[in-house]
């Protein structure tokens, strides 16, 4: 996924008309968060069973792109904007 990500770094720019280092935050939050949550995550797999984890993963990866890909700019993508 980081590599499809990076792929479409041109293309997020044209369409959402902001520059390479605004997309970079989009890229950095993906990966930092991809890097926060692979232990323990790993670790809830363990105690409660891999499956039901990653059939948990699969469907909040689901629900959570098709939310960014209506995200009408980037600005939208931040957390705080989402009252989360």
């Amino acid at each position: 996924m980081g590599s499809a990500l990076n792929l479409s770094i041109p293309q997020m720019e044209e369409q959402f008309g902001v520059s390479a280092a605004m997309i970079g935050w989009v890229v950095t939050a993906f990966t930092l968060s991809v890097a926060a949550l692979s232990v323990p995550f790993g670790k809830l797999a363990d105690a409660t069973g891999r499956r039901r984890v990653f059939l948990l993963g699969i469907i909040l990866f689901v629900v959570f792109s098709v939310m960014c890909a209506f995200s009408p700019n980037i600005p939208s993508l931040d957390e705080k904007s989402l009252n989360l």
